[in-house]
């Protein structure tokens, strides 16, 4: 395992476990602490109890002014933040010092812009002026100025990869990881056949939005012993959005509990997520695990894993969904894709993931050495020559 390491992980979000990113970032520094590891978390908390834009705004500048103290200092190995945390940080800053500083990306969010900006010139929906003007704007040279001056970007899927290489980061630098599963990730598959559906998104733009409701109305009229559970939703909800005679068939599923995914999973034969935009959905990866056969948008981490187990579609693309699902739902086609599912998730194990990360943690360290030792000894010889008399 090598000597312990004192690492401090940030992330822009209050600290709730079981929540996304927070939930993620909570877990590893956990999974670290159990290693022998000194880990230090640090969120918004540092800033105010609520989240709001307020506290977004505050965040950079008390996370820089931690972190220079701590690159001052030495006080961390490594520092791991989230893409634009630490944007107020020079290049220099961080190249003078032997920590080594990477940024991380929960979903990166030039690719969401993008992918926002291509919904609202198909008018699926308006960008207000503020979010044109920080989120499509300012934001953007934050996480641009982070993934540049970092020692290494950890990236979620092969679109993030090309992305960051796209402004100017050494491929050598950029390094592929993925969230860490908690109790919801499965050891061993144990879901069953059934003809029960789960769609995961809700009605957010951003989640499927409309698609989400249409794509459940055409499997049901294709399917007639599928049952869907709609996660996000409430059951008005449904009644609006669901043709009254197949609503019966619908069940909403507002939220759950970490602690409920086993069983969400375990009595749900096929998973849908229709996302606009991901990283690399942890539901995703922990329905895989129990053996769900899982369709998804052909979009970042979501496309990786949908497209070996039941199928990667376009977004918009509610007629291809449903046929990908269909076929799934014949029993003897589940049963294989099934087993493809569980053996795609033994990659993302979360011992497997810790154990790569700790090996990138000290690839960083070693990078970062190797550079100051080879800077030590140009400016050494600089120096030299400088002294050195000059020919008559």
């Amino acid at each position: 395992m090598g000597d312990s390491l004192s690492i401090a992980l940030l992330v822009h979000h209050q600290l709730e476990p079981g929540t996304g990113a927070p939930g993620s970032t909570l877990a590893l520094a956990e999974a670290l602490r159990t290693r022998g590891h000194r880990v230090d978390v640090i969120g918004l908390e540092i800033v105010g109890t609520r989240e709001s834009p307020w506290t977004h705004l505050r965040f950079p500048l008390a996370a820089a002014r931690r972190v220079r103290r701590a690159l001052r200092q030495h006080t961390y190995d490594i520092i791991d933040a989230s893409t634009g945390d630490l944007w107020l940080l020079t290049r220099r800053e961080i190249a003078t010092s032997p920590t080594a500083v990477l940024t991380r990306s929960h979903g990166l969010e030039p690719l969401g812009v993008i992918a926002r900006r291509d919904g609202a010139r198909r008018r699926e929906l308006t960008l207000r002026a503020r979010y044109r003007i920080y989120h499509g704007g300012w934001r953007l040279h934050e996480v641009r100025r982070t993934l540049t001056c970092s020692d290494a970007v950890l990236v979620l899927n092969e679109r993030e990869r090309q992305y960051v290489a796209s402004i100017g980061v050494d491929r050598d630098d950029i390094i592929r990881t993925a969230p860490l599963a908690g109790v919801g990730f499965s050891n061993t598959p144990d879901a069953a056949y059934s003809t029960a559906v789960a769609v995961l998104g809700g009605t957010q733009w951003r989640k499927g939005g409309s698609d989400n409701a249409r794509f459940i109305a055409e499997l049901l009229r294709s399917h007639e012993a599928a049952a869907v559970t709609w996660v996000g939703v409430t059951s008005k909800e449904i009644e609006s959005l669901i043709p009254s005679d197949l609503a019966p068939r619908v069940r909403a599923l507002p939220s759950y509990r970490p602690d409920e995914t086993g069983e969400l999973f375990r009595t749900h034969a096929v998973v849908v997520l229709l996302s606009r935009f991901e990283g690399l959905p942890l539901a995703l990866l922990e329905a895989m695990s129990h053996g769900c056969v899982v369709v998804g948008t052909a979009i970042g981490g979501v496309e990786e894993l949908a497209s070996v187990s039941g199928g990667a579609v376009a977004v918009g693309d509610i007629t291809s969904a449903v046929t990908a699902v269909t076929t799934a739902l014949d029993a003897s086609t589940w049963s294989e894709l099934s087993r493809r599912s569980a053996q795609e998730s033994r990659k993302f194990a979360p011992l497997r993931i810790v154990d790569i990360l700790e090996d990138n943690y000290r690839r960083a360290i070693a990078a970062k050495a190797a550079r100051d030792r080879k800077s030590t000894r140009l400016n050494s010889s600089h120096s030299q020559q400088s002294r050195m008399p000059s020919s008559a």
